[in-house]
């Protein structure tokens, strides 16, 4: 029996070793570790800047001490000022060699061609048909607000749109007015009208020849 347990206890070790070692070896894991690399130089260097700069100011400080009595005082901090220059610079060598071998491997390893499918597939997706209106949707609309009243300024693409948008707002969010640009006719006012079915007021901002002409322009192309 103890032969078996012996066999077992060694054929554990062995499965836990080989885990280990594919572990070590997942592309994830290198991904991982490559990234802790590039924070601990990171880190290092801001360490390095903050020590180096208390130093300078200590020595902006004490600056009359260096008189002509006090020449190996003045030497001992010169060096120990290089010194610290020194730690300063070769930290920002190695965060720099870090990162630029992280973007090398990054660049020869198949993350980066999935990391492009992704967002190929996302871009071409519903969700990205999602993003895209929402943005749309953001762009065209301004909420301003006094002590008076709220004035919610949307901007439509066309009639349909116009209708939907104006029930919302009456019924959603409590809007008692509605004035609509130059552009809108008497037959789509009209329409606007029906659909908040009298709960709010239909009002059209009228404007001179010009202005007139500017919104046909916007409205037709032409």
């Amino acid at each position: 029996m103890r032969g078996v347990r012996g066999n077992m206890s060694k054929n554990k070790g062995t499965k836990m070793s080989e885990l280990l070692d594919e572990w070590e070896s997942h592309k994830g894991t290198i991904f991982l570790s490559n990234l802790y690399r590039i924070e601990t130089s990171r880190y290092i260097v801001n360490r390095n800047y903050s020590v180096l700069k208390k130093f300078i100011n200590k020595l902006e400080d004490n600056y009359p001490m260096f008189g002509s009595r006090n020449k190996k005082k003045f030497r001992i901090a010169m060096r120990e000022l290089l010194r610290m220059l020194h730690n300063y610079l070769s930290s920002i060598m190695s965060l720099k060699e870090h990162t630029n071998r992280f973007i090398r491997n990054l660049k020869n390893s198949e993350l980066i061609e999935q990391f492009n499918n992704k967002k190929i597939q996302l871009f071409s997706s519903n969700c990205a048909s999602f993003v895209k209106q929402f943005r749309n949707y953001i762009r065209a609309r301004a909420i301003i607000e006094t002590d008076t009243y709220r004035l919610h300024s949307v901007v439509v693409r066309n009639q349909g749109e116009a209708v939907d948008v104006t029930r919302r707002l009456v019924e959603e969010e409590g809007v008692q007015s509605i004035l609509l640009c130059p552009g809108f006719t008497h037959r789509s006012v009209a329409e606007i009208q029906d659909a908040v079915k009298g709960k709010a007021g239909v009002f059209v901002a009228r404007g001179d020849g010009p202005s007139s002409i500017i919104t046909r322009k916007a409205r037709t192309g032409r």
